[in-house]
């Protein structure tokens, strides 16, 4: 970029000039002189290099002999310069100021074949050079000739084959998003288009076209179209240009390209007596067809501007127009039920199609270019085969006539119509859905890039966009979409509502904040209480546990002593029973004596038996008295034992009876432990379940305080990047309106200078006039030579000038051209 072009920060940060500014539709001004310019000395002028004095004796030496008026081979004769421009057979062979497009020179510096001259090396660098010069310098004819204006740069130079994805889908960069022209109400929806491998639709408005994101909905930007209405929009067939068509109805018709990535306005083609209302570009993008109320398709190049062909066909409006996808053909249909095909290189007919009873509204070829769609008032849509022209197939689509047809990449078809609908239908033309229909009749309709959505829209200005394997509508999009000034206010508003919902929602945020602490305090208090009871309960449970023990331990002791008791008991009824037989035996054997002892003394002389029975009776009876101390003893020992164990028993029951009450007591304590820790369980499962609440709740709010501050940035976001935008639109606005007085003013000098210029070329003519007639041939020759000097100085300057002039014209367009599509400011 030069550094005087001034330059201004762009919406995205970017640096933009001022010459590619509000979406590229002003274009670079050239021949812009700046200071630095004005201050370089001048340097001398460069040969001019001509047909008649420097390439004419080069063609003579080699091409003539083949190329000339008696024989031109090929359709072509160099021998004179008209015949050379014209070029041959096979078209022209010179492009001005670009060699590697001019034919002659590519063949005859062997880049192409078929080699020039024929069997001979090639010729000498030298004029070679001469060739590529006199190309350079704009194929003049002799020294007396101005050089044409440069062509465009051909847009042909980045195609993508028909029917191929390019690697990077254009996509719409930083464009202005302001509106040319805003109305609260949106017109009928006049043409819209998508682009065929991005997510870009482009709708018409009012001076302007509209693009938006397919997939999101967004915005992208604003391409100024001040000519009017677009009534036609056509993406190209690698989506990287935008053409646009339409005017001013019974006042003028244009059609521009865009550059879809940069919104620059590539070129306006055409000046037709009334509104464009069909358009196409060709596939290699070096035409564009149009026509609309005139009746005639006129074929305009789209690297020079130039008309190249006029198609008198049609006897009413012309109302579609498309080239085929491999550009071979070219369909166009009018009012009045007019349907052709044309070769589109040469204009001629291919195919008459006859078939529609009314108006043919639209066209729209398959991606293979064998078949041709056409929907028509009649109410139906006709294909077409390429072959004969046969109607392969007709679908009554929409009652009271179609007003738009489109096929996608895979041959699924899309059609509006007056009966207010948009419909889908399949490759082989079976119906597919018909989505909800408009309040008016639906104009257009469009399949998205990758067919998952299709646009519609109708004459009361609704337009939208459904998905198409449901049918549910995803967005509503506007064509007359909001102005900075607005897009901002609204952004502060939301701001403002943004700020206002999110209030409440954080002071329920903080009131969740405390019931959580709350809950909090009072789970922990629960679950201190349950970790006290349980302890309590565990310590109750052992003592309960040990006093059972216990109890059972007196229980055991207290039958051991019963056992003992009941054995002792029984051991002295023995010992009593054996008493008993020992008192029984004594008195037995007391007994025995004393009758032994009476027989005796009744006997004055016992006999030895009696004596022997008396001595063995006293016998048992000292064996029977001790016997019956020894049982006397027994029985005491054993009584003695008895009235312990009974003591023992007492106190065994007495200890048993204590240790069951006190394993009562402590069973109940621990029920009381355990009822109370089952109590505090409870009330810490219910605090922790109040806590959760509280928690899950907190969570809620903290969600939706996220979610509003969320809205509120995003709201402040949106604020600044509309404050932003706006800011460097009107900076913009003034910078070009700068940039065009400081052109201006330059012209102003640049004429004033030349002026001088004149003045002093009159009084050096005057001064020749006057010069000594015998003035010798020496100093007559000198002051010829500098009048011509002079004479070169004042034409390089009225150069300068005039290109000053241009560069002030074209400014002054631009910002013309500024004001009329955004006003003065």
């Amino acid at each position: 970029m030069k550094d005087d072009v001034p330059v201004v920060v762009g919406f995205s940060g970017c640096r933009i000039s001022v010459a590619v500014l509000f979406s590229g539709w002003i274009l670079l001004l050239p021949g812009s002189v700046s200071a630095a310019d004005e201050a370089k000395p001048e340097e001398p002028a460069a040969e001019r290099i001509t047909y008649d004095d420097h390439l004419r004796p080069i063609l003579r030496e080699h091409c003539f002999i083949c190329h000339n008026q008696n024989e031109k081979r090929g359709g072509l004769a160099l021998d004179l310069y008209g015949s050379l421009m014209e070029g041959g057979s096979s078209g022209e062979i010179v492009a001005n100021f670009d060699p590697s497009s001019s034919r002659l020179w590519t063949l005859v510096n062997h880049d192409e074949t078929p080699i020039m001259p024929p069997g001979q090396d090639r010729i000498a660098d030298a004029q070679l050079q001469v060739l590529r010069a006199w190309i350079e310098g704009g194929a003049l004819e002799n020294l007396g000739s101005k050089a044409p204006k440069k062509k465009a740069t051909s847009l042909a130079l980045t195609v993508t084959p028909a029917g191929q994805r390019p690697e990077n889908p254009a996509m719409p960069g930083d464009l202005w998003r302001q509106p040319v022209v805003f109305t609260e109400r949106p017109g009928a929806v006049t043409a819209v288009a998508a682009s065929p491998w991005a997510p870009v639709i482009a709708v018409g408005g009012q001076k302007q076209v509209v693009l938006y994101d397919s997939d999101t909905g967004e915005h992208l930007g604003i391409l100024p179209f001040p000519e009017g209405e677009p009534y036609v929009l056509k993406f190209s067939r690698d989506g990287s240009v935008l053409l646009a068509g339409g005017g001013r109805g019974a006042h003028s018709g244009y059609v521009a390209l865009y550059d879809v990535e940069t919104g620059r306005r590539i070129v306006r083609l055409g000046d037709e007596l009334d509104v464009v209302l069909a358009a196409d570009i060709s596939p290699d993008l070096r035409q564009v067809a149009m026509g609309g109320p005139e009746r005639l398709i006129r074929i305009y190049s789209t690297e020079t501007g130039e008309r190249l062909q006029e198609i008198k066909k049609h006897n009413d409006w012309v109302y579609a127009i498309e080239y085929s996808p491999d550009g071979v053909l070219l369909a166009t249909s009018d009012r009045a039920n007019g349907l052709f095909v044309w070769e589109a290189d040469t204009g001629r007919q291919w195919l008459d199609l006859r078939g529609h009873n009314e108006g043919v509204t639209d066209v729209s070829w398959r991606a293979d270019s064998n078949v041709l769609a056409s929907s028509s008032s009649d109410g139906t849509v006709k294909l077409w085969e390429m072959n004969e022209g046969s109607t392969v197939r007709n679908i009554n689509a929409h009652e009271g006539g179609v007003m738009s047809v489109q096929f996608t990449h895979d041959g699924q078809m899309v059609t509006s119509g007056r009966d207010r609908t948009v419909k889908t239908w399949a490759a082989d033309g079976s119906a597919l859905r018909t989505y909800p229909a408009f309040a008016e009749t639906a104009l257009q309709s469009a399949f998205t890039h990758d067919g998952n959505r299709v646009l519609g829209g109708d004459w009361s200005g609704e337009l939208r966009l459904w998905d198409a394997s449901d049918g549910e509508q995803v967005a509503l999009l506007r064509s007359n979409p909001p102005t900075l000034d607005m897009v901002l206010a609204d952004a502060q508003q939301s701001l403002e509502a943004a700020k206002t919902a999110a209030q409440p929602v954080l002071a329920s945020l903080e009131e969740a904040e405390n019931v959580v602490a709350q809950k909090t305090q009072a789970l922990e208090t629960a679950l201190q209480a349950k970790e006290a009871s349980d302890k309590a309960a565990a310590e109750a449970q052992t003592q309960s546990q040990a006093a059972l023990q216990n109890a059972e331990q007196m229980a055991t002791a207290a039958k051991q002593a019963d056992d003992r008791l009941s054995e002792q008991r029984t051991a002295h009824q023995t010992a009593t029973e054996k008493l008993v037989e020992a008192q029984e035996a004594v008195d037995q054997a007391k007994a025995d004596v004393e009758k032994l002892e009476a027989e005796l003394a009744d006997q004055e002389q016992p006999n030895e038996e009696q004596a022997e029975a008396l001595k063995d009776a006293r016998q048992r009876l000292e064996v029977a008295q001790a016997e019956i101390e020894a049982a006397r003893q027994q029985h005491g020992q054993t009584q003695e034992q008895v009235a312990a164990s009974e003591q023992a028993l007492q106190e065994a029951q007495a200890a048993k009876q204590q240790a069951d009450q006190n394993a009562t007591e402590k069973a109940a304590a621990a029920k009381s432990a355990a009822e109370r820790a089952a109590r505090d369980q409870t009330a810490a499962e219910k605090a922790a379940e109040e806590k959760q609440a509280a928690d899950e709740k907190l969570a809620e709010y903290q969600e939706a305080a996220e979610w509003a501050e969320h809205e509120v940035i995003l709201a402040g976001a949106a604020v600044m990047f509309a404050e932003i935008e706006k800011d460097a639109f009107d900076q913009a606005a003034e910078q070009l309106a700068q940039t065009a007085e400081q052109t201006r003013r330059q012209a102003e000098k640049a004429a004033e200078l030349a002026e001088a210029t004149e003045k002093l070329q009159a009084e050096l003519a005057e001064f020749q006039s006057e010069l000594d007639p015998a003035m010798s041939s020496a100093v007559r020759r000198a002051s010829q030579e500098a009048a011509a000097a002079q004479t070169q100085a004042a034409e390089q300057t009225a150069v300068a000038a005039a290109d000053a002039q241009q560069a002030a014209e074209q400014a002054a367009a631009a910002h013309r051209l500024f004001q009329e599509a955004y006003g003065p400011q």
